[in-house]
């Protein structure tokens, strides 16, 4: 527990100096909405750092396949794969895209797969080492694919940009 010291300003204690018995309970008073505040804005970080850390949790888990990992050759995940897929996912947060840990997917040649749910459908993206391809699954609309976009992946290349509508 932290314990905090007020200063009160003379007119800040008239103003409410009728509703406590003395600045000892303003005090307290003034401590316990402080400590409400704090511990509000704690719980309301907590989501974000809790799904932040279920993303770099997956991707933790998916750098750590070994050769073979699926039992039919599979190849083990390529650190730059892994590096590609971390920039990409903080380059879809920066525009709120919403990613849910369980959409992402390992492929047995070593790439990952990364499913986006839109207002629109599914966008299926897949990061590798180089290239990012994707595919999309709209219901309604022509669908739009590429199997690979020259990109560092620090950014969202204006082709998915698009299809995002960010």
């Amino acid at each position: 527990m932290c314990t905090y010291t007020f200063k009160l300003d003379d007119k800040l204690v008239e103003r409410v100096r009728p509703a406590f018995r003395d600045d000892y309970a303003i005090n307290e008073w003034l401590q316990s909405q402080l400590e409400t505040f704090v511990r509000q804005f704690a719980e309301k970080l907590a989501p974000r750092k809790n799904k932040s850390n279920k993303l770099t949790d997956r991707i933790l888990e998916l750098s750590n396949l070994k050769e073979n990992w699926d039992g039919y050759g599979a190849v083990k995940m390529p650190t730059k794969v892994i590096s590609n897929c971390k920039a990409f996912v903080n380059a879809l947060t920066k525009y709120k895209i919403k990613i849910n840990a369980n959409d992402f997917s390992p492929t047995p040649y070593g790439t990952i797969v990364v499913d986006v749910n839109t207002p629109k459908g599914v966008i299926s993206f897949e990061i590798g080492t180089s290239q990012l391809g994707y595919f999309t699954e709209f219901e309604g609309s022509s669908n739009r694919h590429s199997d690979g976009i020259n990109t560092d992946f620090q950014e969202i290349p204006e082709e998915v940009k698009t299809i995002l509508n960010v």
